[in-house]
């Protein structure tokens, strides 16, 4: 019995120890990780009533974290409209525990330690060496700003105030104003400060050294004084301190002297020691400020590391707000060119510039920048002799404003800044190149006023205020969770390239362990002429191939893979623009390619042309062939008896408008003088050609409820021989399209009136001498979709193929015409999905195939997307819609509108054309569509058999280049006998 007794407290003393431990344990992680790891929920470092603001942050040799703020909790001094502000602390280690007590303590309170400090403020904070901070601030309590007070003091690791309870006072009255302070690397510290703003109208500025034990080491006097009767020294702004080496710092201010008034300042600088090292009222590293646009703003400067400064600044003297940077040696002797390198040059407005040391005797700055109509972040690195070390005008961040910069503990830098009220950061190594996803990743959900980071081994900590006082945690990995997954963070559709320019773009990741992620191409292929850095993830180059390309990209962290599926478009960019919403590119297959824009503005009216080649490149630059008063809606054609082409168009002089004609020659790609085909002012224009005799057929439209359409009969030369009625009913005109029966050697004019309930498209045969035929029905639609029609003829059927679109439902739709305009069969819907369609157009190959291309508001998924346009196509056969899904030519966003196509460059292809919204117009792109080849159907005869086998397994083998689209009949992105097997099987059936 007593042993088994034994045996139960035994068990009984093993569970204490197990629930004890486990208790342990749940204690232990509650303390490692209090951090919230989401962004909605950031540390509280102090949320008491009333604002806290004024953030600053140290990060202490024992690597905790001092936050010291303005708080004004005690509310409303007695009798008076302001709140107290009062200066309080906080303490926290790298796992984000409170070290003091909840809601910080005082550092500086009036009430209560026998000194009425009422209004502390412009707090400034830095390391003191020994696991404090050492702080200065103005004292504000005085009753007015002549009264101001400069204070600083110093804290040890448990919030010790060491140098008093008032700390040292560095300036007595005079309008003091707290600047700025620094380490001395010695346990003491550098500070700048403003004084005599009152008395002097200006404020200037004066210097101390503290020693650690708050004795003032060296008292620098006025900062900007030359000596002798100069004692108050010229009025300056904004002085900054900052660490040069033990001992040693540098200051930087904006200087008046020189300037006619206080605002028109130059940027100088002044290195401290035992006494002041350089020229008496320090150097100045700026141009002149005897002229407006050399004034200086958002200046900025690091130490050189030897014993020198590089000083940053922004000023005007090109025009736009530029950034430039100046070096000033250990002897106070600037070593670049007078005023300064520029660092950056581009277009638009720079501002709220920040720099750090690269330590490397460069140094590496950040600013915000317009250039691009929109608030960006750039950054640029300079070595020791000036010279850029990354793009020409710095690299793109992210978007946003309020950029904040700091060196990381592993030697790289984190960029931080606010985009949509919240704070995102990037880490860029030491060529510029980011490390996490494109454009940032989030910090924090919420609104702030300023932010104060400080480096950790893993990562950054970032304390922000909002009125409250918040902090929290960013990993190594790019978030908040050190725990998170590898994720490839790109979108699968990248932005779209375009031929011939240069292309780049950095995948991006975030998650894992923190490493630096390298990248792999598994499977697929990039584009001509465009290579992947395995390195960074940054696919670039200059595309020399249009089309879509698939590939698989994988990152790995060293411990973890992921993999992702990405799409690469390759599109024509035209560079040509559309103004109006009803306008549609004029696109023509001849001896080259031409498109053909107008741009329609009152009192400034132009038409613009641009060819290209057969791949895609464009011809020479774009030319203007026509500028007048205005130009109405245009349509172009090519003649191969003449190699010309010809736009017809409404144009003329304020309201004297006719019908012209332009030719442009076919070798030279030069326009002839417009000539007028018919002097009343006649719109809608479309073109035919015969191509039997060099005829073209014109067909118009009045511009009147009640309008005809017109047939006007021009020779190739453009003179007229003959002009007839087509229709005429008491509607309006909207659109009209004409194809050419090379078969009959007539034309089928397709044409629309439209009242206020419904639309109808009608067509009539017009013969090569103007005879005009029986007026058929084709199709009935709704009103407001009349404003574009297509008719085109396949030879191979002797058949036209219309193409047109309804308002509601929207939907696109096809209609076989026989080849005497009556129609064939019934009208078909053309896309298989059901939602918002617009502006079908329809065109035939050389071969003979027949496609259909739409707008359309459904995603790849086949879900509507009302806030991005796609171009569709399906192929159309005598049975409909041969696709079984439509296939979708435009993976990436944006409103793209109004496809157009002709004859590609081969047998089985066209050249697409659309125009894209982007801010101000429409920007046209093309692409090259090629007919998707059927699975096993190697050869492209449209038929599976034994050939088709053989020339698989030479793909399989290597002999010949693979055709993935067509052979490979499992999917997995190779081309192997298993291949071979599938396409045995389907050519037996």
């Amino acid at each position: 019995m007593k042993t088994q007794f034994t045996k139960y407290l035994q068990r009984l003393k093993t569970m204490k120890q197990k629930f004890l431990l486990l208790i342990a344990f749940f204690l232990f992680c509650s303390t490692l990780f209090p951090w919230s790891h989401n962004v909605s929920s950031p540390l509280v470092i102090c949320d008491r009533e009333e604002a806290q603001n004024q953030v600053q942050l140290v990060r202490t040799t024992d690597g905790n974290f001092i936050i010291l703020w303005v708080d004004e909790r005690r509310g409303k001094v007695g009798g008076f409209s302001w709140n107290y502000k009062d200066i309080y602390g906080q303490k926290i280690n790298s796992s984000g525990e409170i070290l003091w007590q909840e809601d910080g303590m005082p550092v500086v309170e009036g009430q209560g330690e026998g000194v009425v400090f009422e209004l502390q403020t412009d707090v400034k904070a830095t390391n003191d060496g020994n696991g404090g901070a050492i702080f200065s601030w103005t004292d504000a309590s005085g009753g007015g700003i002549q009264e101001n007070r400069v204070r600083i003091n110093r804290i040890d690791g448990s919030g010790n105030k060491l140098w008093g309870v008032g700390g040292v006072l560095l300036q007595n009255g005079d309008s003091g104003g707290n600047g700025s302070i620094c380490s001395d690397l010695q346990g003491g510290a550098f500070a700048v400060w403003n004084y005599g703003s009152f008395r002097l109208w200006y404020p200037r500025a004066k210097a101390s050294h503290i020693g650690a034990n708050g004795n003032i080491i060296v008292d620098y006097g006025s900062i900007s004084s030359m000596g002798g009767d100069d004692g108050e020294g010229s009025a300056i702004a904004n002085p900054a301190v900052k660490t040069s080496s033990q001992g040693v710092s540098i200051a930087a201010w904006e200087d008046a002297r020189g300037g006619p008034y206080y605002g028109w300042r130059s940027l100088r600088v002044q290195k401290f020691g035992d006494g002041i090292n350089w020229a008496l009222g320090g150097v100045r590293v700026s141009l002149p400020n005897d002229v407006q646009s050399n004034i200086v703003t958002y200046p900025d400067s690091v130490s050189d590391g030897s014993g020198g400064v590089i000083a940053f600044w922004i000023d005007s003297r090109f025009g736009n707000s530029n950034v430039f940077a100046q070096r000033v040696g250990s002897s106070g002797s600037a070593l670049w060119q007078d005023g300064g390198i520029c660092v950056c040059y581009a277009s638009g407005n720079k501002e709220n510039l920040m720099a750090v040391s690269d330590n490397a005797g460069g140094a590496v700055c950040v600013w915000v920048d317009t250039r691009n109509s929109t608030n960006q972040i750039f950054a640029q690195r300079i070595d020791s002799n000036g010279n850029k070390l990354w793009e020409e005008e710095g690299v793109l961040i992210g978007t946003g404003s309020m950029p904040y910069i700091i060196n990381s503990l592993d030697g790289n830098y984190l960029v931080f800044w606010k985009f949509s009220n919240k704070i995102y950061a990037q880490k860029i190594d030491g060529s510029g190149v980011g490390w996490w996803q494109e454009g940032g990743v989030q910090v924090n959900n919420s609104n702030f006023e300023e932010i104060k980071v400080a480096a950790e081994t893993d990562g950054a900590i970032v304390v922000w205020s909002d009125n409250n006082i918040y902090a929290q945690k960013l990993f190594n990995n790019g978030t908040v969770d050190p725990d998170s997954p590898l994720v490839i963070t790109t979108e699968k559709n990248l932005p779209p390239a375009a031929l011939g320019k240069p292309y780049k773009l950095r995948i991006g990741a975030t998650g894992g362990n923190g490493n630096r992620y390298t990248w792999q191409i598994t499977q697929g292929n990039l584009p001509q002429g465009i290579s992947f850095d395995q390195t960074t993830g940054t696919i670039s180059g200059t595309p020399a191939k249009l089309g879509v390309f698939n590939f698989v990209a994988s990152a790995t962290d060293g411990t973890s893979v992921e993999t992702k599926l990405l799409r690469l478009f390759v599109q024509i960019d035209t560079g040509m623009e559309i103004f109006s919403d009803s306008d549609v590119p004029g696109l023509v297959k001849g001896s080259s390619y031409l498109l053909v824009t107008r741009k329609p503005i009152y009192n400034s009216s132009s038409i613009y042309c641009q060819f290209f080649d057969d791949n895609g490149y464009k011809i020479g630059d774009q030319s203007t062939v026509y500028e007048n008063y205005w130009v109405d809606m245009l349509d172009v054609i090519y003649n191969p008896l003449n190699d010309k082409y010809l736009i017809v168009f409404m144009g003329g002089s304020s309201s004297n408008y006719h019908l012209y004609g332009i030719f442009i020659d076919g070798q030279t790609h030069q326009a002839q003088q417009p000539f007028m085909i018919n002097e009343q002012p006649y719109k809608y224009p479309a073109l035919s050609v015969n191509t039997k005799n060099g005829d073209y057929l014109v067909v118009v439209s009045e511009n009147k409820l009640g309008g005809k359409w017109i047939g006007i009969m021009l020779d190739k030369d453009g003179q007229v021989k003959t002009q007839f009625d087509i229709a005429q009913k008491n509607y309006w005109p909207r659109s009209a399209s004409v194809a050419y029966n090379s078969s009959e050697n007539n034309f089928l004019v397709t044409y629309t009136y439209s009242d206020y309930e419904a639309g109808y498209i009608w067509g009539r045969i017009i013969g090569s001498d103007g005879s005009v035929g029986n007026e058929n029905t084709l199709a009935r639609t709704s009103q407001s979709s009349l404003f574009h029609n297509k008719i085109v003829y396949n030879p191979k059927m002797n058949k036209y193929l219309l193409g047109y679109s309804l308002y509601y439902p929207p939907r696109v739709l096809a209609r076989f015409i026989n080849s005497n305009g009556s129609p064939s069969g019934d009208a078909f819907y053309i896309s298989k999905t059901d939602l918002q369609e617009e502006k079908a157009n329809v065109a035939v190959s050389q071969s003979g195939k027949m496609c259909a291309f739409w707008t359309d508001r459904a995603d790849e998924q086949g879900n509507s997307d009302y806030n991005n346009d796609y171009i569709y196509a399906q192929q159309i056969k005598e049975t409909g819609p041969a696709y079984e899904n439509d296939e979708l030519i435009t993976p990436y966003s944006g409103l793209k509108k109004t496809p157009v196509a002709v004859l590609g460059n081969t047998d089985n292809n066209f050249l697409v054309m659309w125009k894209r919204w982007e801010g101000s117009s429409y920007k046209v792109y093309g692409i090259f569509y090629n007919l998707p080849k059927t699975a096993g159907d190697t050869n492209d005869d449209e038929v599976v058999d034994i050939s088709d086998v053989i020339l698989c397994l030479r793909m399989a083998i290597g002999i010949d280049p693979a055709d993935i689209e067509s052979a490979d009949m499992n999917g997995d992105g190779i081309i192997d006998i298993s291949d071979v097997i599938l396409i045995l099987r389907k050519a037996i059936g």
